[in-house]
């Protein structure tokens, strides 16, 4: 069935109708209205709202807007059908004849390819009379939608700056959001039907054989032996498919390997864990940092009052400065929001410092990002205590963006300053601002920055940014695993390389498979009642914020029933992902697309940069996955989770020669999700209710509202289950509404051990 295309009539003196982000007439506005005379696809129409995603004009490219205004004025009507012109990309354009006959003159100028156009008139499903609306050519004219041989050379529009890969994945008579995933080859296939116990039989065989590095449980002793192999090396990859500005980043990061060898890392102040009443006393007072000696701003208020001669000691000292340079001025300081929809991220107050130098250097940048803790900005400081006392401060994110970030294999924000002071654990970080583009640009250059994607808010984007961003994460989390295990950051101190195997048991110290005794199991078992508790009691008080098909009884008893054994067998899986040394290595363990960056390179292939490096250190490479698969839409997962596995493993192999299985990679994938669930419950009680209470639930019915998505973590973890049960009930669905299909995986392998 062809998709309805819509154009705004209203709004003509207002410059345009209001986008609100939901469908409730209550939900937060978008930046910018919608532009009258701009034309939509039709995404969902309930009664009077429309869920559009935008084709001509300006404003975001994806909303609600209301049909009409209450007094019956139009403000969106019905439009005919909206193509894309896709062919003719090797000879500026397909031909334009001035009549509806193929034989009948050409106009002067062919028609663009990717212009998009409004049907006038369609005569045999083959010919189309058109008005241009954008691209270049003829206003109007006659096309024809194939070439004889069946080529297409029109289609219906997809979206806002559709990229070929989204043209690839229409269908004859129709459009699809959800960009289309390459098909699995055969060896691929092949991999994904083999049993576990097939593929440890041949692991062991490989093993055997040193073909790989084997089990943690054997681990230490063949390492003392000498029988534990490295990373074989690169594999490389075929001229046509080299990725040129990766090589030069190669060139880039060999050269400054080098130096870093040749220099001395500082050594740091042991951390030293303050109690609550310490921490309250001196998080208040400006004290002296513990690698530079500089002064660490108790908040931004204290940072503000320093002003420019402290940042000019700052950058001289941690040497990102030259020394005969200085900040001549600040411009301005703008504090990000902490709160509403529009906050900037759970992990500290932020802000955005403007600069002059006086001597103006194009190496140095004059929009500076500053991060700075929760508890010295006030308002938060009891949550920030209580989070120092559990977890340190922030001396393994600074030492990254300090030592690391040189050495990665993609961008990382330039580092400025960056310093802890451990009597107090203050701390502050500045780096580059990095400048996203804006959601109503239509048209990027190369290497220009694409519009941020905001955590579990992917919908926002077009539909080709929406899948191929995950793929350009696999890559950048390939390539680091890889050049971890051969080496590439042995001269950096692990202290210094970010969190350094937390909560991991170190291999060979473990025995495999666990013995529990049935009195522990039973525990584990009581364990899983608890956390479904959390769930059962938010999906009921909650019910309304979710489309009914997600809590309806039979979907909500196969989620019960893969909770409950996710919970009883979570400390065997997770000794499970340890099991296999090759698949752990140094990984960012929270790569949301909100924490990366993304731009175009000159071939129109995505590519990424990455910050927020808290946490980041050796762990398990599909565990980890779900700190960045699962933000993408349920659609996406749906569609991509295998071939997202397939990029990672095939980039890891290229460099450093180790082919990690993808049908174990898959079951990895399923018994993590089953293992995030489990964490998504654990963060209702602990961080869902206490922020919103359980009792305001019962009169919340939408994640829009501002008890939601106005606060931090409440949005992030009720975004993330909405994410998740829509990826779940989809597969559920095409599974024939029996088990959740990671549940299946789950009890599959548990059977086998």
């Amino acid at each position: 069935m062809s998709a309805q295309f819509w154009e705004v009539v209203g709004g003509g003196g207002k410059g345009g109708i209001v986008v609100r982000l939901g469908e409730d007439t209550a939900s937060p506005e978008a930046d910018t209205r919608l532009s009258t005379g701009a034309h939509v696809k039709e995404v969902e129409l309930v009664g009077e709202r429309l869920h559009y995603h935008r084709l001509t004009g300006s404003g975001p490219e994806e909303g609600w807007v209301s049909v009409t205004l209450k007094n019956g004025n139009e403000l969106v009507s019905k439009s005919a059908t909206i193509w894309e012109v896709i062919g003719g990309a090797s000879k500026g354009g397909i031909v334009v004849r001035t009549g509806e006959d193929v034989v009948s003159p050409e106009a002067d100028s062919r028609l663009s390819t990717g212009a998009l156009v409004k049907e006038l008139e369609l005569l045999r499903g083959e010919r189309l009379h058109y008005k241009r609306l954008t691209g270049t050519g003829p206003d109007g004219g006659w096309v024809s939608l194939k070439l004889k041989g069946g080529t297409e050379l029109l289609v219906e529009a997809a979206s806002n700056g559709a990229m070929p890969a989204v043209r690839e994945g229409l269908k004859s008579g129709g459009v699809s959001d959800v960009v289309k995933a390459d098909p699995l080859d055969a060896e691929a296939e092949a991999e994904l039907n083999v049993s576990l116990e097939t593929f440890l039989a041949d692991y062991m065989q490989r093993l055997q054989s040193g073909a790989i590095v084997g089990p943690v449980e054997t681990y230490a002793e063949r390492l003392g032996k000498g029988e534990v192999k490295i990373a074989p090396g690169p594999v490389g990859t075929s001229p046509e498919n080299e990725d040129p500005d990766f090589e030069r980043l190669r060139l880039a990061v060999t050269h400054n390997r080098e130096a870093f060898a040749n220099s001395k890392v500082p050594e740091m102040k042991p951390f030293v864990r303050l109690n609550k009443k310490e921490l309250l006393e001196k998080a208040t007072q400006n004290m002296s940092g513990s690698t530079y000696g500089v002064t660490i701003p108790a908040n931004h208020d204290e940072l503000i009052k320093l002003g420019e001669k402290w940042l000019t000691e700052a950058l001289h000292a941690a040497g990102s400065m030259p020394s005969e340079n200085n900040v001549a001025r600040i411009v301005s300081y703008k504090k990000l929001p902490t709160t509403t929809v529009d906050a900037a991220g759970g992990a500290g107050p932020k802000m955005i410092i403007s600069v002059e130098y006086t001597k103006p250097d194009p190496n140095l940048h004059t929009e500076l990002f500053v991060k700075m803790p929760w508890f010295a900005d006030g308002g938060s400081k009891a949550d920030g205590v209580d989070i120092t006392q559990k977890g340190g401060d922030a001396f393994p994110e600074i030492a990254f963006y300090r030592y690391m970030a040189p050495l990665c294999p993609f961008r990382v924000p330039k580092y400025y300053f960056g310093d802890v002071c451990r009597e107090n654990t203050n701390f502050i970080l500045i780096i580059e601002k990095i400048n996203f583009g804006k959601r109503d640009q239509e048209v990027y250059q190369p290497h220009e920055v694409l519009p941020l994607a905001e955590k579990y808010f992917d919908f926002k984007l077009q539909p080709q940014q929406r899948c191929s961003m995950y793929y350009a994460i696999m890559k950048a989390q390939a390539r680091m695993a890889a050049w971890y295990q051969l080496g590439s950051f042995a001269a950096v101190p692990k202290e210094s390389m970010g969190g350094f195997f937390s909560g991991m048991q170190p291999v060979g110290s473990f025995p495999w498979p666990p013995a529990l005794s049935e009195k522990q199991r039973a525990q584990a078992r009581k364990g899983g009642d608890t956390i479904w508790g959390f769930w059962d009691e938010f999906l009921t008080r909650a019910k309304r914020c979710y489309p009914p098909e997600l809590t309806e009884p039979k979907f909500r008893a196969a989620l019960e029933n893969c909770i409950k054994d996710a919970v009883t067998y979570q400390k065997d899986v997770t000794g499970y992902f340890m099991l296999f040394p090759e698949y752990i290595s140094l990984q960012h363990p929270n790569l949301n697309a909100d924490n990366a960056f993304f731009w175009k390179n000159e071939e129109g292939n995505l590519d990424c940069g990455i910050f927020d490096w808290d946490g980041a250190g050796p762990q398990n490479v599909v565990q980890v996955m779900t700190g960045s698969l699962t933000g993408a839409e349920a659609a996406e997962q749906d569609e991509h989770d295998v071939q997202w596995l397939r990029c990672f493993r095939d980039e890891y192999y290229r460099e450093c020669g180790i082919r990690l299985d993808l049908g174990e990679m898959r079951r990895q994938w399923h018994l993590t999700y089953g293992i995030y669930l489990v964490f998504l419950g654990m963060n209702i009680n602990s961080a869902v209710f206490p922020q919103t209470p359980k009792a305001e639930w019962d009169t919340i019915t939408s994640l829009w509202d501002e008890r939601a998505v106005g606060k931090w973590n409440v949005r992030c973890y009720t975004f993330m289950i909405s994410i998740a049960l829509k990826y779940f009930h989809i597969r559920w669905v095409k599974g024939g509404k029996q088990r959740l299909h990671i549940h299946d995986t789950l009890l599959e392998w548990r059977d086998y051990w």
